[in-house]
């Protein structure tokens, strides 16, 4: 006769006990006892020190009364105390470093680890947005922060203001408030998003990132312009050098204002042979984009480009090489490394001075206010697609990498749809004259 089966091994395997263990730690239920007419609760858990690293606490919590009206019983005081406290502490087992305070976790994991790897321009940008997010979110834990918190932070943002013009004595005369943007907004929200992202990859924070579902009032994009072959033609007879180069070469190819200036002559290829420059090959006539000049806060300096697909070669034709032939033979810096659009010092000229005292001013006398830098590539790629490029040209033109960015740039042409339109209509006339001679022959 074979024996009856346990209901229970007597014994644990090592891996079935660790696995006891596991379960058993992630399920605390806690002790639940009774004291002048209250349930208490007490439980172990984790927590973080004044150095950062964590340990071990015993903590407790009034759940309900035990006594008198409205009294608990054992096993809703059980429930009440799941509801209120071991259902958090539970989830703070599996990643205890959630207990860790915002302003700390940005400051002694983000910033490093995250911040400092990115370009000036990526650094300044979150230097910004953290600490609106500090100010805000610091004190409290990772773990607490919830969707409700980062939705009024971003929504509070919009009802402040900054102060526009404080650098030095002469700007702060002019200094104005300005009330933050729905942009500004967004921004806040995605670098909070970054924030919980990186605690999540570091283990540090469960669950949905607060920001996700964050929502913001619809923003008002400004509209896009671009010019006409006829616009830029009188601005260019307009613009003085060397704004009227930078202008030439930027509505020619593609290049933004920080490419243009960071330009040197090494770059550029003017002649009808391959050169090899720094071991890479330039086509002839043509231009090689490797770097960008940004004149941020601390001075200007050579940077990388804004990403690895803006590093690209521009074809360029006779008339804008001999533009720039003509600004190599009014420049007193040609050799190899200097600059093409060079200043009085060597150095690349500051565009943002030649926007604010020649481009802004001279536009606005020609009936376009609103130009800018940015218009001349919006042009570029609108009289790209009057020439019929394909997508992937358009792309490797404008350096991106996402046929999505591509179609953010360019203006509608009414013109060139009226055109398809009609050469549509014309070919859609042509079949049914040939339909209904053919049915006139049947009858």
């Amino acid at each position: 006769m074979n024996a009856a089966p346990t209901s229970r091994p007597a014994t644990l395997l090592p891996q079935q006990e660790t696995q006891d263990m596991a379960r058993r730690r992630l399920q605390k239920r806690g002790h639940l006892y009774k004291e002048n007419g209250w349930w208490r609760l007490r439980w172990r858990e984790d927590v973080i020190g004044e150095n950062g690293h964590v340990k071990r606490a015993r903590p407790t919590a009034v759940i309900g009364r035990c006594e008198g009206p409205g009294a608990l019983t054992y096993r809703q005081a059980e429930r009440a105390a799941w509801d209120q406290v071991l259902s958090k502490v539970n989830q703070t087992e599996i990643t205890p470093q959630s207990l860790m305070k915002v302003k700390d976790f940005v400051e002694r994991r983000f910033q490093p680890e995250h911040v400092l790897a990115l370009k000036i321009g990526g650094r300044e940008h979150y230097g910004v947005q953290l600490k609106h997010l500090v100010a805000e979110l610091g004190e409290m834990s990772l773990r607490d922060v919830k969707r409700e918190h980062v939705q009024r932070m971003c929504l509070g943002l919009l009802q402040k203001t900054y102060i526009l013009g404080k650098d030095d004595e002469k700007r702060k005369k002019k200094a104005r408030r300005i009330p933050y943007s729905i942009q500004a907004a967004l921004h806040l929200k995605n670098a909070t998003s970054a924030v919980f992202e990186h605690a999540k990859a570091a283990e540090m924070y469960t669950g949905e990132n607060p920001a996700r579902y964050v929502r913001l009032p619809e923003m008002r994009r400004k509209q896009k312009h671009s010019l006409t072959h006829d616009q830029v033609g009188m601005l260019l007879e307009a613009l003085p050098s060397p704004a009227a180069e930078m202008a030439h070469v930027a509505v020619l190819t593609s290049l933004n204002v920080a490419e243009i200036c960071g330009l040197e002559w090494k770059d550029v290829n003017l002649t009808n042979d391959w050169v090899v420059v720094d071991g890479e090959p330039i086509d002839p006539m043509s231009i090689l984009v490797v770097r960008q000049w940004s004149t941020r806060k601390g001075g200007g300096a050579y940077h990388t480009l804004k990403a690895g697909s803006r590093r690209r070669k521009e074809p360029i034709d006779a008339e804008l090489a001999a533009v720039l032939r003509s600004v190599a033979s009014n420049s007193k810096f040609t050799r190899l490394e200097d600059p093409v659009f060079a200043s009085s010092t060597g150095r690349p000229v500051d565009a943002h001075n030649i926007f604010n005292r020649t481009l802004k001013p001279i536009g606005a006398k020609l009936g376009m206010p609103w130009l800018g830098w940015h218009v001349f590539r919006h042009t570029y790629t609108s009289w790209v697609r009057q020439e019929a490029a394909s997508p992937a040209d358009q792309m490797a033109m404008l350096g991106h990498s996402d046929i999505r960015m591509t179609m953010h740039y360019g203006q509608q042409d009414l013109d060139r749809r009226r055109a398809i339109i009609e050469q549509m209509s014309a070919k859609l006339t042509s079949k049914r004259t040939i339909a209904a001679t053919a049915a006139e022959s049947v009858h």
